[in-house]
């Protein structure tokens, strides 16, 4: 699973466990509560991980950012991928 501080931002204190083993967990200033997800692996292309984030404004999609990181948590610190749609 994954777990998350509830107020926090940009992967800061996220940790990975399986079967109640950390496997990894990243630094920030957040502190529990925290809120627990079922972890679903990301694609790995060339050593990188991707997350589609999106955007919706009064139920209607408007915008869309590609972010990737070596790490399968993004941070304030990943890259962000330029796209165009045609």
């Amino acid at each position: 699973c994954v777990r998350k501080p509830l107020y926090s931002r940009e992967g800061a204190n996220v940790a990975l466990l399986e079967g109640g083993r950390l496997l990894m967990e990243t630094e920030g200033d957040y502190e529990p509560p925290y809120v627990y997800q079922r972890y679903y692996p990301l694609p790995q292309f060339d050593g990188n991980y991707p997350v589609i984030g999106s955007w919706m404004v009064n139920g209607y999609a408007c915008g869309m950012g590609i972010r990737e990181d070596t790490s399968p948590v993004t941070q304030n610190t990943s890259r962000f991928v330029p796209h165009l749609f045609e």
